[in-house]
């Protein structure tokens, strides 16, 4: 019998051979050139205790993404301490593929914490459903007229809608919790391009297409102030059309069609800062959970991250080849995913401004994106009536 002759532990053998088993056949198997054989190894190293865990474990290094995507998803829900260390350590992004999905009526919203949808029936009844169960929590009936911007916050516990209302020149705000009417609230003069409720869920923010900012009591349901050019100064020229709180909701973000980004501090109501360049019109404005970074989506396709404590552009993300329609943080704010009409899910990285990678598989453009709390999935909808689920 030569070397040759022997055969690793979980092939079949050759009459007469060697057959290498156990925990050195294993480890072995994992040393082999192709994928396929390491991918196969992986469960029968958790089969040998310790030793093999640390097998396992070093497999989420491969170089290969088949193995290290095989090695997460064996990895990733057991509890042993150094198992959760590697798991919080290794970077998942790039063994996103396209999980479960979901079809059936229009989705609206997706809340930012990915746990909850909001979807409508052909008779205008608003659904909000828990995403990991699809159950359903509670109902919004039809509203009187057409249905503008929504915001479902997280928790799903606050559906806010704008709605246009007959012979009236401004919408009226809804503001529901868990199905019952909270508050309808009127003020704008024109209609509503920009919605953004602060993180303690008690001050609504909400921008107009004749360049005001109102923000609104949700415990008494009036307005609190109207920012603006006429009563502060320093305001927008032109219709507000995106607007963001920072995470402990010390600052409020607002941009629109002048092309400018400002920063206005919620308790002094100063005169606004606008420490960001300009760029194209902005739609859509994020910042990061760990309030570094302010993300701007523009008209021309491109996505910029600004370095919010010193206003210097970080950097320009570029690839779609159509323009953006929604973004979304992971939970630690270093990877930023985009959707938008090409069918496309771009994921970046923050520090970098690199691309992760890009998701394929989608049946129409993309309109509502959030990561899970833990950052292990994420959450994409559109005009194909699908829900879907992207994860290792």
């Amino acid at each position: 019998m030569t070397l040759r002759d022997a055969v690793l532990g979980g092939t079949n053998p050759i009459p007469g051979g060697l057959v290498l088993g156990g925990l050195a056949g294993v480890a072995q198997r994992l040393q082999r050139p192709d994928a396929a054989s390491r991918v196969a190894a992986l469960p029968e190293a958790l089969k040998y205790g310790q030793k093999g865990l640390t097998l396992a474990i070093a497999a989420l290094s491969d170089p290969y993404v088949e193995v290290r995507r095989a090695a997460y998803r064996l990895l990733v829900n057991r509890r042993e301490k150094q198992v959760q260390t590697a798991i919080a350590q290794c970077d998942c992004y790039p063994l996103f593929r396209a999980g479960r999905s979901v079809s059936g009526q229009t989705i609206q919203a997706l809340s930012p914490d990915g746990a909850y949808v909001a979807t409508r029936t052909r008779q205008g009844l608003s659904r909000i459903w828990e995403a990991a169960t699809g159950e359903e929590w509670y109902r919004v009936p039809p509203a009187t007229g057409p249905v503008g911007p929504c915001f479902l916050a997280a928790g799903g516990q606050l559906w806010i809608r704008t709605v246009t209302v007959p012979r009236r020149p401004g919408p009226r705000l809804e503001v529901w919790d868990r199905g019952e009417k909270l508050w309808e609230l009127v003020g704008h003069e024109g209609q509503v391009g920009a919605i953004a409720l602060s993180p303690d869920r008690q001050t609504l923010a909400t921008g107009g297409y004749f360049s005001e900012i109102k923000l609104w009591n949700l415990q008494t349901g009036k307005a609190i102030v109207t920012l603006d050019k006429a009563l502060i100064g320093g305001g927008h020229r032109g219709a507000v059309m995106a607007l963001a709180f920072d995470p402990l909701g010390e600052y409020l973000y607002s941009s629109g069609y002048d092309r400018t980004i400002k920063q206005w501090h919620i308790k002094t109501r100063d005169r606004p800062r606008q420490p960001f360049g300009k760029t194209a019109a902005v739609l859509k404005l994020l910042v990061s959970p760990d309030r570094r970074h302010l993300v701007a989506m523009g008209w021309d396709r491109l996505v910029y991250i600004w370095e919010i404590a010193s206003g210097t552009l970080k950097a320009t993300l570029t690839g779609s080849s159509a323009p953006l329609a929604c973004l979304a943080f992971n939970h630690n704010g270093r990877v930023l995913a985009g959707g938008s009409s090409d069918r496309q899910i771009w994921l970046w990285y923050v520090p970098t401004g690199q691309p992760c990678q890009t998701l394929t598989g989608t049946e129409g453009y993309i309109e509502h994106l959030a990561f899970t709390e833990d950052g292990q999935q994420l959450l994409s909808a559109g005009s194909d009536r699908h829900l879907r689920y992207w994860h290792p």
